[in-house]
């Protein structure tokens, strides 16, 4: 059995990131993706082990402490986000794709180890569909102008290192452009 591969959607805050990868996962059924572990709390309808492990911080750094982490990031003040390495071995070794979706310093993480991995940049039209979108799911205030900013500098980024940058306007046509960069096979 052959080994399955990386594909990587990163992109700004409110560009679509999970929309459009559970997508992906909907349409490729040869397509998975770990479960993210964090530090934040839960929103509304996100369950312990479907949408993440939440854990306490004291526990992620204990695991990194321990390089049993594949990547991980601080965002936001002390909130972490990351992967087990086990759960990414686990799922390649059984002929899986595994999609992950990451900050910047994901994929820098993960294409260290894994360099044959295919990657995509999400961005929203403009600053101010983003603010709308980050609105709708609750982000306000200081934390939603913080996004929008830090957007500007993840876009820079992503030019700098001339990741292939998709822009959702319409859904389905960004889904469709994503899987045409990340070369998805069909199935």
């Amino acid at each position: 059995m052959s080994k399955g591969s990386i594909y990587i959607i990163s992109g700004i805050s409110g560009s679509g990131k999970s929309t459009i990868s559970d997508a992906l996962i909907k349409r490729h059924s040869s397509i998975g993706r770990p479960v993210t572990l964090t530090t934040r709390t839960p929103r509304d309808g996100e369950h312990f082990g479907v949408h993440y492990f939440f854990i306490t911080a004291e526990t992620f750094l204990w695991l990194i402490d321990t390089e049993q982490i594949l990547e991980y990031t601080r965002v936001y003040g002390f909130t972490f986000y990351g992967t087990l390495r086990q759960s990414v071995t686990t799922l390649l070794e059984a002929g899986q794709d595994v999609l992950f979706v990451v900050d910047s310093r994901g994929v820098e993480q993960i294409q260290a180890i894994y360099p044959d991995s295919r990657v995509v940049f999400l961005a929203a039209p403009s600053d101010e569909e983003q603010r709308e979108r980050l609105s709708r799911r609750g982000t306000k205030g200081e934390d939603l102008e913080i996004r929008v900013e830090k957007a500007h500098e993840e876009m820079k980024w992503a030019e700098e290192h001339q990741i292939p940058v998709v822009i959702n306007d319409t859904l389905e046509e960004a889904i469709a452009e994503v899987e045409r960069v990340l070369q998805i096979k069909k199935g």
